[in-house]
């Protein structure tokens, strides 16, 4: 489990009012697709006569019910729920994400990230591939599982590079080592990427290629140490968040190397 302050749980206050923008029934439908044990509120309703409950009550017993849950399950409660609420209404993603800023956290897609992972991508200009996996890191990262994060970051360069492979008709993907299949992979791109660099004269662009390539070398050799280090399916001991934070960066890099 994460510490108490890196815990995605700690935001659940701040869902609050945009949970209140929506009708009483659609919150009750919000609480229970995120997981809440909504059967228990069957006795809140709103009446045309009697008495009848406001949103704020319903809001309250929601509360109620979040706070008996064990932490794990906070944690996965909260990031359904902003996962449902910006799937009914994506207009709400600004005004969540600055109510999440406030708390430490922030928006990837529709994943709540730590902000101190300073994760500066766009999921959205990445391959399907590359973003599936790094959704899935990320989950693994904000519930705790730092081996598993790891192991799914890493993941999507195996899958990258084996792409490529395939396309290009190189033999020996799983064979080769995961640097070395890294750096042959990322030598297919090599005309698309002096092609890129059109308005430089040809020796500049030898040199931004031959730069280009040992930054690929380097950082896919830090990331198979990673990989051998820590991963779940590799490693002999536990990753920590720094580990993790830094493979990530690594795999962005590799991510736009392999397919700018």
């Amino acid at each position: 489990m994460p510490k108490d302050d890196a815990r995605i749980a700690t935001v659940w206050p701040a869902l609050r009012e945009p949970l209140l923008s929506f009708s009483f029934g659609d919150i009750k439908t919000l609480a229970g697709a995120a997981g809440l044990a909504t059967e228990k509120l069957s006795g809140l309703r709103q009446r045309s006569s009697g008495r009848s409950t406001s949103k704020a009550e319903l809001a309250d017993a929601i509360d109620g019910l979040f706070n008996e849950l064990k932490p794990a399950t906070q944690d996965r409660v909260v990031a359904h729920m902003i996962t449902e609420i910006l799937r009914r209404n994506p207009e709400h993603a600004e005004r969540l994400e600055e109510l999440l800023e406030r708390r430490g956290w922030t928006l990837v897609e529709d994943e709540p990230v730590p902000i101190r992972l300073g994760l500066d991508i766009v999921p959205d200009s990445l391959p399907d591939t590359a973003q599936k996996g790094l959704r899935k890191a990320l989950r693994r990262y904000r519930e705790g599982d730092l081996d598993g994060a790891l192991t799914s970051i890493v993941g999507v360069i195996d899958t990258l590079t084996g792409e490529i492979y395939e396309h290009e008709d190189i033999p020996g993907h799983k064979r080769t080592a995961f640097q070395e299949r890294t750096i042959r992979a990322h030598r297919t791109r090599k005309a698309a990427f002096k092609a890129s660099l059109a308005g430089m004269d040809v020796e500049e662009r030898t040199r931004a290629w031959k730069a280009q390539d040992r930054a690929v070398g380097g950082t896919s050799e830090v990331l198979g140490t990673y990989r051998n280090a820590y991963a779940d399916a590799h490693g002999p001991r536990p990753a920590d968040e720094q580990i993790v934070q830094a493979a990530l960066h690594a795999a962005v890099f590799l991510i736009r190397s392999l397919t700018d």
